[in-house]
């Protein structure tokens, strides 16, 4: 919701400042050709930027072909671009880029469709000239333009309100949710369509695993490089509390029906641990008390069969919990279990 307001707001704001900025530049234009070739060609130029010439039915057909889909980078399914009436709006997931154009000629060949255009952006002191070419290549539709600011290139997702479908949901989670197998469906495509907009199916394997390109998803590679705490948990009761095989996922990138996500976002067997300790007490506010072997703070700890930082790190989740202490008193141990 934020980010479609974010968007709307940049909507909002770009439309005005286009609507001054053209008038703007109708003036700078006009100005000029008067200065170059005289009161005939001002009028002429005057005429050619008073207003956009009609859509014909080519560019109607190009139009309708890029408003129906939903674009984004290859390999980076974070930055999108979404087509308007006459502009479109690049997003890279944390910033928006709002473009308005004229269509000049629309035309066909080579393999391609193309729009002659000349567009705009907010702050721009003039229009410029590109074009917006549209090629298909082994049943995939991409669409390259100059104009664009966040790329060059995007290439086609699902069509626009196409639903994402899902597999994967029996029971025991079904019973979990009161069998509204229908509802969460509807939450996880609303989810879709405003996180991974390019995502066209999604699995139930105990967290729901969307198809987005590249595997990015809980990035905690990229939290640790940033120096912000993040923690590990397992949604209890969707999955068992097991906070070890939570940090064999984080290091490891692997799902536990082993799903290989994006390896760039692994953490170490250290950040990991860091993780479901210390970063989970100063979460709730009590790293002065928990979270890490200080004198003063209270003895709330595990004893373990081996050391997870020394293991290979595929055998974080095998290894075993010996005992549990809580607050100083062993309250579980595994040959008394």
């Amino acid at each position: 919701m934020q980010r479609k307001n974010k968007v709307m707001l940049a909507a909002a704001i770009g439309m005005v400042a286009v609507i001054i900025g053209s008038t703007a530049v109708r003036c700078s234009i006009a100005h000029t050709v008067e200065e170059s070739a005289g009161s005939e060609a001002q009028d002429a130029g005057s005429a050619d930027v008073a207003g956009a010439p009609p859509a014909s039915d080519e560019s109607a057909e190009i139009a309708k072909m890029l408003q129906g889909n939903v674009w984004q980078a290859e390999g980076a399914p974070e930055r999108t671009v979404e087509f308007r009436d006459r502009s479109f709006v690049e997003s890279d997931g944390t910033s928006v880029k709002l473009t308005v154009f004229d269509v000049k000629e629309a035309g066909e060949g080579n393999g391609q469709k193309h729009l002659d255009i000349d567009f705009m952006r907010e702050g721009d002191p003039c229009t410029t000239s590109a074009s917006i070419i549209v090629e298909e290549t082994d049943g995939v539709l991409t669409v390259a333009s100059d104009a664009f600011a966040m790329g060059t290139r995007y290439v086609q997702g699902k069509p626009a309100g196409a639903a994402v479908g899902g597999s994967g949901l029996a029971e025991p989670y079904t019973g979990l949710i009161d069998g509204k197998a229908g509802e969460l469906a509807s939450a996880v495509g609303s989810w879709c369509a405003s996180h991974a907009p390019s995502a066209t199916t999604a699995s139930f394997d105990g967290e729901v695993y969307l198809d987005v390109r590249g595997g990015r998803v809980s990035a905690c590679g990229d939290a640790a490089r940033a120096g912000l705490p993040f923690t590990l948990h397992t949604d209890t009761p969707v999955l068992r509390p097991n906070l070890l095989e939570a940090a064999w996922c984080a290091v490891n990138r692997i799902t536990k029906n082993g799903v290989q996500l994006d390896e760039d976002q692994k953490v170490t067997p250290y950040e990991a641990m860091r993780a479901i300790t210390y970063n989970g007490a100063y979460q709730y506010g009590e790293e002065a008390e928990k979270g890490t072997l200080e004198a003063g703070k209270l003895a709330d700890l595990v004893v373990l069969d081996r050391n997870p930082l020394a293991v290979d790190p595929r055998e974080i989740r095998d290894i075993k919990v010996l005992a549990t202490i809580k607050e100083g008193e062993v309250i579980y141990r595994r040959d008394e279990a």
